[in-house]
């Protein structure tokens, strides 16, 4: 048989050191900062962010039956997301103040590389003074609400 010397490789100060147990500050301070992230990506996992695209619209007037519709125009690129009942907000700036307006995608067609969008007004009776003096505005409509954890993990 192959007999080996038995040879230390590390001295007495070396072997002092990894013996020891680390102090109780240093494992407390692993296992709070182990805490915090398993917190963060729980958080990040539950809580939902929403998703959006943001476009100009024209506010437009129906009195057949007394809707009212805002109208967009914007690339197929941009509107792929988009999809019919999905909620919108709508901004309009004025001298006074911004106002919100409220509603959701009613329709969507295709022109020529391009997406005609519908939304449809829910409350506009509060506004209407200012919808009739002021007939643009920035749309925000809402894509998903799903976790920023749920969209990475779908990704990878």
């Amino acid at each position: 048989m192959d007999e080996r010397p038995n040879i230390e490789l590390r001295s007495e100060k070396v072997r002092s050191i990894v013996g020891k147990m680390p102090p109780f500050l240093l494992r407390m301070g692993i296992s709070i900062i182990a805490g915090v992230i398993l917190v963060v990506l729980s958080l990040l996992y539950y809580i939902p962010y929403p998703q959006t695209i943001t476009v100009p619209v024209r506010i437009s007037f129906y009195n057949e039956d007394s809707t009212t519709y805002a109208t967009s125009h914007i690339p197929v690129q941009e509107a792929r997301p988009i999809r019919i009942e999905q909620n919108a907000t709508i901004t309009i700036q004025s001298l006074q103040g911004n106002y919100n307006i409220y509603g959701q995608v009613y329709k969507l067609a295709e022109n020529n590389g391009f997406v005609d969008i519908d939304i449809l007004l829910t409350d506009t009776a509060s506004h209407s003074e200012h919808l009739s003096t002021l007939p643009t505005g920035i749309a925000t409509i809402s894509i998903s609400r799903k976790p920023i954890l749920k969209r990475i993990i779908k990704r990878s």
